[in-house]
């Protein structure tokens, strides 16, 4: 097979895409979009976004557009694409639509319908296209299908890589095994600037493609100008500004250029390679200035109103993590709170009292956004519990772990939940479960064998509870006689005596629990202030006030004890302090 003939041959493979016959040739076709804008039609093409590519880059490459029509095709761009929040951060596989000029009425065949098919290329010229981003090569010893690709074709993904493998293929059909080539053989293969032509990116656009429906789009407020869009980093950064952005779980900006215009008509630069910009999830973004004394007021000025949420910070303090802080705090986007904000939860108050707060009103954000220094990563909140406040209570945690990881395992977005239920009809039955849920072990009508004042052993039967470190607690209840419970204490068995009560009513107050949990050796109090996290000075970060009694049993065991059940994140914040929480059942028939 000659080469001109694998060209063909390829051709007419390449037409097996969207061929259409038409007057004898057959033209390659594809879909557009045909989007209503104002009540004007705007044809659109589906384009999967690549490296390096902005939105004003395709615009001027793709659209027939005047330089005083930009303005209008930005906000176009923006209504086609809803779901682009920032038309300055498009990111590489975005899949978007690009309006590339206004129509007049039924100018193109099926243009009612809201999708348009457009000749690419005729198969007639094809041949000689592929002919001129084709390089006929000799294969030699030591030569492989995969490296002659990547001397040629030059992929820069495995995506690439697939395409440029398609491509050999397709112009050396007569090659059945790629494992299996001669020295000596011709072969041809694809180069490098055969992936700039537009009809061979268009070969491979499986995304992106139109929906069919029509669609009618609405006109927004335009947007400032990116040069080039800027993306997160993915390599190492400075240390701090880098360490300041995972710390407050935010993303770092260092490529790109914006162009902010300006009230005298002109367009002020920002180059992010020299004044890096972090976004903060609710809080807004941070620019940090290097020639920060050299920003006019009218710049400034120019800046916020094109980016209203972006705070405008001198570089120059920004050294350590400490040094960005300050300067934050300096430009009042930080400030310190002037009381601790406190939640609502079930059967619970959660009061948060955080190192800095982002300023309110500074961004859209109707989230409160709180930043506190903690003393190491496996003191931060659970995961559970700050999702809980993110979605249900609208306060986004920023916690620095200060850099030392955690030792244990990794905290998850889930948790085993400990809660146990005491469920009772009696007293003798509150104080049973109860026990036995706090560590402790139970026995009704436990026999004792006791020695009188006549020197003759008695046996006792009693309800008795045993502690983890063999201690013995004896219930006193009417049919123990005095004799007895005398005996039983000068033996070293604790006796416990209630106050009389209705033997028809239950008592499970929180002052008859706490009573009862003091008489098994546990420290309690009622209602209690539970410090959950401390800041990195050790100062109270996040409390929980549950309603019921928290005991620390002789073991340093802790629980609360309650009558109704937290919402699980809280019962989680517990849990992770080593608080296990045991909910109280009054059920008559139990």
């Amino acid at each position: 097979m000659t080469k001109k003939e694998a060209f063909l041959l390829a051709a007419m493979i390449f037409s097996c895409v969207a061929p259409v016959s038409q007057a004898g040739a057959s033209i390659l076709y594809k879909k557009y979009l045909v989007a209503n804008y104002g009540g004007v039609e705007i044809l659109c093409e589906p384009y999967t976004v690549r490296k390096d590519d902005s939105v004003i880059k395709l615009l001027r490459e793709k659209g027939e557009i005047s330089a005083n029509d930009f303005p209008e095709f930005f906000r176009i761009f923006q209504s086609i694409n809803p779901r682009i929040s920032d038309i300055n951060l498009i990111r590489q596989n975005d899949e978007i639509y690009i309006p590339l000029k206004k129509l007049t009425p039924n100018s193109l065949p099926g243009q009612s319908t809201g999708v348009v098919s457009i000749p690419l290329v005729s198969l007639t010229s094809f041949g000689e296209m592929l002919e001129a981003h084709t390089e006929e090569h000799t294969i030699k010893e030591g030569d492989n299908v995969s490296g002659i690709i990547d001397k040629y074709f030059q992929p820069s993904s495995p995506e690439e890589e697939k395409r440029g493998l398609d491509l050999f293929k397709k112009l050396n059909p007569e090659i059945t095994s790629l494992d299996q080539i001669s020295a000596g053989e011709k072969i041809v293969v694809p180069k490098a600037s055969i992936k700039t032509q537009p009809w061979f990116k268009s070969m491979y656009e499986t995304k992106g493609s139109p929906h069919p429906e029509k669609k009618t789009v609405q006109k927004i407020e335009e947007q400032p100008l990116l040069k080039k869009s800027p993306s997160p980093l993915q390599s190492a950064e400075p240390p701090p500004m880098e360490k300041f952005a995972s710390l407050v779980g935010g993303k770092i900006y260092k490529t790109g250029q914006y162009f902010i215009p300006k009230p005298d008509g002109g367009v002020h630069k920002i180059d992010l390679s020299k004044d890096p910009m972090i976004d903060v999830e609710g809080g807004g973004k941070v620019l940090f200035c290097e020639n920060y004394e050299s920003i006019t007021d009218s710049d400034k000025a120019a800046i916020k109103k094109a980016m209203p949420d972006t705070s405008i910070i001198d570089a120059d303090k920004t050294g350590t993590v400490e040094g960005i802080i300050d300067s934050m705090a300096s430009a009042s986007v930080l400030r310190k709170p002037g009381a601790p904000v406190i939640l609502n939860s079930d059967n619970a108050l959660i009061e948060i009292m955080p190192e800095w707060l982002f300023v309110p009103g500074r961004t859209s954000s109707e989230k409160k956004v709180f930043l506190t220094p903690l003393a190491d990563d496996s003191k931060k909140s659970h995961a559970f519990f700050i999702d809980y406040l993110k979605h249900v209570k609208g306060v986004l945690l920023k916690e620095m772990g200060g850099g030392k990881k955690d030792t244990k395992e990794p905290q998850k977005d889930y948790f085993v939940d400990e809660t146990e239920t005491v469920t009772f009809s009696v007293q003798s039955q509150l104080y049973a479960n109860l026990s036995i849920a706090l560590g402790y072990s139970y026995s009704e009508n436990a026999q004792h064998s006791i020695a009188m004042e006549d020197g003759q052993n008695t046996d006792i039967t009693a309800d008795t509870i045993y502690s983890p470190d063999g201690q013995i607690f004896v219930l006193a209840d009417s049919e123990l006689s005095q004799d007895n419970v005398k005996a039983l204490k000068e033996s070293g068995i604790r006796v416990l005596e209630f106050p009389e009560q209705n033997s028809e009513e239950t008592d499970f107050s929180e002052s008859t629990i706490s009573h009862f949990l003091e008489m098994l050796g546990c420290k309690t109090q009622i209602n209690p202030t539970l410090k959950i996290l401390t800041t990195r000075s050790g100062d109270p970060y996040v409390t929980i006030k549950p309603a019921g009694v928290h005991a620390r049993t002789p073991r340093n065991t802790e629980y609360i004890i309650t009558k109704g059940k937290f919402a699980s994140p809280v019962t989680a914040a517990l849990q992770q302090t080593g608080i296990k929480t045991v909910i109280l059942s009054f059920n008559s028939f139990y």
